[in-house]
């Protein structure tokens, strides 16, 4: 009895003694951007929001995990930073700013560009796909659908793509459907189409703070959650009411918590770099 007394005590030092393990996955927030909606009826089908104003949150996500890292959606272009006063879009609803450049935040948390494996939008609208330029080693994880229709020959302008912001991506993975990146489970795609004809969202499980949804443009605000509105200027505004049925039996099955991106409170409510949830 006194040498297994022993034995069980010298375990509990060692255990107490290890180091600390590290988390198997870790969610970092970055800033991109800020989007200041000078007149919000487009994201209505109705005129409820006319007059309006709205002020997004622009977030760009680094998902660290064991096997590799993952940067989800790449805000608004880190040249605007240099822009005083910010700059306002070709049709003067959207003022966009930018207070610091994504070099500089990776180097906060000790990453450059070529750490990153793979890269993902939730879409390729332009506040999503500002600096993907600098991330052309790393592979690109896009629906088949969204892809297809952001490479066209030529965009009209009222689609919100700019092509010249992902040109250089050429390691490209086309996915049809969900796909699990690691292969575990922890960091799931899953697609959310009707913002555009390829949007997705990204399911994460995060070790402590549990099961989370990182929603891109599925939702932009709670009341477009809890009304179902959708923007009039989506690609198909039915397939969007469909993608959001699913979106929140998925939360419910799941137990998980939405992050709506462009939600100021939602943005606010999560830890900033170096901080990360785990």
């Amino acid at each position: 009895m006194q040498k297994f007394t022993a034995c069980l005590l010298l375990f509990s030092l060692l255990a107490c003694n290890s180091p600390k393990q590290e988390p198997s996955l870790k969610l970092y927030v970055l800033d991109g951007g800020r989007i200041n909606v000078l007149n919000a009826r487009a994201f209505s089908e109705t005129d409820v929001y006319a007059g309006q104003s709205f002020l997004f949150a622009n977030p760009i996500f680094v998902i660290e995990h064991s096997k590799g890292r993952l940067i989800w959606d790449l805000g608004l272009p880190e040249a605007i930073a240099g822009m005083p006063g910010g700059m306002y879009t070709p049709d003067s609803i959207f003022h966009l700013t930018v207070e610091a450049g994504l070099s500089d935040q990776m180097k906060t948390i000790g990453l450059a560009p070529d750490s990153i494996d793979y890269i993902a939008f939730s879409h390729c609208h332009f506040d999503h796909t500002g600096n993907a330029n600098y991330f052309s080693h790393a592979t690109w994880l896009v629906q088949e659908s969204e892809y297809e229709f952001a490479t066209r020959d030529s965009l009209p302008p009222q689609a919100g793509y700019s092509p010249d912001s992902y040109s250089a991506l050429s390691k490209v993975q086309k996915l049809d459907g969900e796909y699990d990146v690691f292969g575990d489970g922890l960091v799931k795609i899953i697609p959310t189409p009707g913002h555009t004809i390829g949007h997705q969202s990204l399911s994460l499980q995060l070790p402590s703070y549990g099961p989370v949804v990182l929603s891109g443009d599925l939702y932009h605000t709670p009341e477009n959650r809890k009304e179902k509105r959708a923007p009039r200027f989506n690609y198909d505004v039915a397939q969007t009411r469909e993608s959001m049925e699913k979106m929140e039996a998925f939360l419910t099955e799941n137990g998980a918590k939405l992050i709506i991106q462009h939600n100021m409170e939602d943005y606010e409510s999560l830890p900033k770099i170096p901080a990360y949830l785990d």
